[in-house]
């Protein structure tokens, strides 16, 4: 393995892994305690609704994150002259987070839309 290849699964790693903690740290020491505190006077009375809208929306990062973390690699699995590789990992990551946003909202956040659009719009050409 060469040194660039090494670096580039550092840094794979280095965005898997900051995803990781962003998400478990960010969980326990930030969305919980935000959460606690969150006062939704004012607004319709679904309080469920909202918190679990903040949650997902803190944890989409660590998706995109991932998402990136497969497009440093490709080089190591010989896909860095693909010009599909790119954009169906953008896709596939748009497409995990549609899904995501679908069940945790249970379709009533309309970002699910947006982002499968995403994915279609990234992977319309390569497929």
């Amino acid at each position: 393995m060469t040194v660039e290849q090494i670096v580039l699964v550092v840094a794979a790693l280095g965005a898997v892994g900051i995803g990781l903690v962003h998400s478990i740290l960010g969980e326990q020491g930030i969305v919980k305690p935000v959460l606690k505190r969150m006062d939704w006077a004012g607004v319709p009375p679904d309080a469920d609704f909202l918190n679990r809208t903040v949650r997902f929306a803190w944890h989409i990062t660590t998706l995109a994150w991932i998402g990136l973390a497969v497009i440093l690699l490709a080089p190591l699995v010989g896909m860095e002259s693909d010009p599909a590789f790119a954009p169906l990992t953008i896709a596939m990551t748009f497409l995990v987070t549609g899904i995501v946003t679908i069940i945790a909202s249970k379709g009533r956040h309309l970002a699910w839309i947006v982002f499968l659009g995403i994915a279609a719009g990234a992977a319309w050409p390569y497929v």
